[in-house]
């Protein structure tokens, strides 16, 4: 699903994710061509690029990019759940 569409709620970009990248097709920042960012931390600052341009980047798009960028710092790693669920085998005497 795209993060934003050019046209859609006054957007002047269009923003979608491929398989390895996140794209901004026919980017007017880049002379019409295709932008692509690996991660959306990069298409975050891409966006901004573009807002600093005066192009309309829906807040949507912009707070999604944000949410991706930055996951949730108070979930658990795999890691940390492992190490919890050790320690609670150990202290059951299961370890």
């Amino acid at each position: 699903m795209s993060y934003c569409r050019r046209g859609l709620d006054g957007s002047d970009v269009y923003i979608y994710p491929a398989v390895d990248y996140i794209v901004c097709d026919r980017c007017s920042l880049h002379g019409g061509s295709t932008h692509q960012e690996r991660d959306a931390a990069g298409m975050l600052e891409h966006a901004l690029e573009h807002r600093a341009a005066g192009h309309h980047v829906p807040d949507a798009a912009v707070e999604r990019l944000r949410r991706e960028a930055e996951p949730d710092r108070d979930a658990d790693s795999p890691e940390e759940r492992l190490g919890d669920w050790l320690s609670d085998r150990a202290k059951d005497g299961e370890g």
